[in-house]
């Protein structure tokens, strides 16, 4: 019986050592989430001071070259998935800020009114968070324990093999075996561009798909928001807030509760906040096929009035250095 339990146990650990080096080794995961891998270390290879992006896919679209062009620093495009919960995803990269960088948050009204991140099943909150989890894996497995559900570890780490896997089959079994290898998303360079931006347009859907109805506004929607201005602030990094785009008819259907949003703004982080939310209110032929997509005309306008607005707190920053 002892020797039994031995060799159980020893079959045990080759196949945690065996499943953990899959994880640890680089490679692709056949998952657009694990683009940010290639975000976190497009982040690193940029020196500072640098303008960073930070928030949902409506960043996808943004005009990077043009940004970096005008305002004359590199921008670093971190964007990806509304669903994201933002302040990990800020805490897992605040580490590579440095004195002098400008954060930009650009957070859709969604998850940052309804505060619809802290509302993801168990299996949701975990497709998001195993990919953070390569940013940060001894955040995730102490934050695990601590909520006493030890096996989504466990979970995340079979889903990341998974992936990694899926993805070496697939294209050793085309001959591309060297895509596989790359950390993060294959073919990140085919789908995104040098500071991050998505290639392609969204594609063109009607009616635009609007999500849920936005609730009423409180403190508890901007708490994460003040916890990354002040973690900002001890990197050395100015941290802050653009309102999202928003089509004009989720502008009005919503105006109370967006309104709401930003008298408690005001009054809570007024420095951090480059503008109003009708600022970034644009018509609906603008947008692709959700409320916050912008199509290419639309961004242009979007990412020119970035580039006004944030002309004046580069200069003001590069007069404290």
């Amino acid at each position: 019986m002892v020797r039994f339990f031995m060799k159980g146990a020893a079959l045990l650990l080759v196949i945690i050592l065996t499943g953990t080096a899959i994880v640890a080794f680089p490679g692709a995961y056949l998952h657009e989430l694990a683009a940010i891998i290639n975000k976190r270390d497009m982040l690193v290879s940029r020196n500072p001071p640098r303008l960073i992006f930070i928030g949902g896919s409506n960043l996808l679209s943004l005009d990077g070259p043009m940004l970096e062009r005008e305002l004359e620093m590199p921008v670093v495009n971190m964007g990806l998935y509304a669903n994201i919960p933002l302040v990990d995803y800020f805490d897992d990269i605040a580490g590579y800020l440095s004195h002098g960088d400008i954060v930009v948050i650009v957070q859709e009204y969604g998850p940052l009114i309804n505060r619809s991140t802290e509302r993801l099943t168990a299996s949701e909150r975990i497709g998001v968070e195993q990919f953070l989890f390569l940013l940060s894996p001894c955040k995730y497995i102490l934050r695990s324990l601590e909520r006493g559900a030890p096996f989504d570890t466990v979970r995340i780490w079979a889903s990341l093999i998974q992936l990694k896997l899926k993805s070496l089959i697939k294209f050793a079994a085309a001959g591309k075996i060297g895509i596989a290898l790359r950390p993060g998303v294959p073919r990140y360079g085919e789908v995104f561009d040098a500071n991050g931006d998505y290639r392609y347009p969204f594609l063109v859907i009607r009616p635009l798909l609007e999500g849920a109805a936005y609730s009423r506004p409180d403190i508890r929607s901007i708490t994460h928001l003040k916890r990354m201005i002040r973690t900002g602030g001890e990197r050395g990094a100015r941290v802050y807030f653009s309102f999202p785009p928003t089509p004009g008819s989720n502008f009005r259907r919503n105006r109370q509760q967006i309104e709401g949003l930003y008298v408690i703004m005001q009054r809570e982080i007024p420095a951090a906040l480059l503008n109003a939310p009708d600022d970034h209110c644009y018509p609906d032929d603008y947008f692709a096929d959700t409320v916050n997509h912008l199509q290419p005309n639309g961004e242009k306008i979007r990412s020119r009035k970035l580039v006004e607005e944030l002309k004046k707190t580069i200069a003001a920053a590069r007069g404290l250095r």
